[in-house]
């Protein structure tokens, strides 16, 4: 190091501080008896110690202050990384409110497309109802005015059997049986049962017993079209074999082989408080007694089927159309009435 002016203190401070020591090496040395040559080398150990211990506290600061500053450094890079990722995310955030405002769209779309379609379903569904309902209602007045059309046809036949010298033609044809209903009964006047001639029925429905009341409305209750005058002529069928046999209700729709919902392999007649009432009532009975003028002799009746089929043999040409009737039904789909002698016709 060159001397000059400005550091000429460090050099006057260094050789005092030497000098001091040699100082205390010497003194010591007199008052210990130690040798100098070895107070000296303590002493240079001692500094190197410190000098050591020096540098390391330096050291450690200088790594402090290293580590402070990448420290600092770190958090700043942090800090803007984290700038730089919000400026990153900020347009794909975008992309994806962009990406869900699609789906939405599209998800209202959907259901705006199943709104309409649902839509055009109920009104094809309404269109479907309305058209069965005017077709129910066109079927229903047809079978109201072929109603009309049967009352007229049995009054006509009620006539003629009261009155057989009277000759009358009827315009109405008798092969397509009319369809009737029970609201609408015929209307012939009321006559005392007693009125019937015995060839027809030897007793008096009035004086028939409970009991026979109820088994002939448990004959009718399954073998007849229920709602429909098809219940008084089985009702008139039965009664006419009570006549003509002798027994009692109860024995003619238990007799083997005759009455299928009866004595069959799976029998559905039952007891009917309501249908004995309206066979056997104060209107009932007027109905039951022109119900067995029109029967006439007939005491056995199928129901239409494939394996069964209206014949026309020994029946009246009461239509005047040159050949016989089929045999008389007085509902659509209810049975058809013959005598005994035509059951192998």
């Amino acid at each position: 190091m060159q001397f000059t002016y400005s550091n000429s203190n460090n050099y006057l401070a260094g050789a005092k501080e030497v000098n001091d020591i040699s100082t205390n090496i010497y003194n010591v040395s007199r008052q210990t008896g130690v040798d100098t040559n070895k107070l000296i080398a303590t002493e240079r150990k001692a500094r190197a110690t410190k000098k050591l211990a020096k540098d390391k506290a330096t050291e450690t600061i200088g790594e402090k202050a290293v580590n402070i500053q990448r420290d600092v450094k770190l958090l700043d890079m942090d800090s803007k990384l984290r700038k730089d990722v919000r400026n990153i995310n900020r347009p794909a955030k975008m992309a994806g409110a962009l990406a869900a405002t699609v789906d939405t769209g599209n998800a209202y779309l959907m259901y705006d497309k199943e709104a309409k379609l649902k839509k055009k379903e109920n009104a094809e569904a309404k269109a479907d109802r309305e058209r069965v309902d005017a077709e129910r209602t066109k079927g229903q007045e047809l079978e109201n005015e072929q109603t009309r059309l049967s009352i007229e046809l049995l009054k006509k036949k009620i006539e003629k059997l009261k009155n057989p010298n009277k000759g009358e033609s009827s315009s109405i044809d008798t092969t397509q049986p009319p369809s009737i209903d029970t609201s609408q009964s015929t209307s012939v006047s009321p006559q005392s049962i007693s009125t019937i001639k015995p060839t027809a029925y030897t007793g008096s429905l009035d004086t028939l017993s409970p009991e026979d009341k109820k088994y002939v409305a448990f004959g009718v209750s399954a073998e007849a079209r229920r709602g429909t005058p098809d219940e008084l002529a089985v009702a008139s069928v039965i009664l006419k074999r009570m006549k003509k046999q002798g027994k009692s209700a109860k024995d003619i729709v238990f007799a083997p082989n005759q009455f299928e919902a009866v004595t069959g392999e799976n029998p559905t007649a039952y007891h009917d408080p309501v249908l004995q009432k309206r066979l056997f009532g104060k209107t009932g009975l007027p109905e039951l007694e022109d119900m067995m003028n029109v029967i006439g002799d007939r005491t056995q009746f199928r129901g239409l089927s494939p394996h069964t089929r209206r014949g026309r043999s020994g029946n009246d040409d009461l239509n005047n159309d040159g050949k016989p009737d089929l045999d008389l039904m007085v509902h659509p789909r209810g049975n058809f009435y013959f005598r005994e002698n035509q059951i192998n016709q």
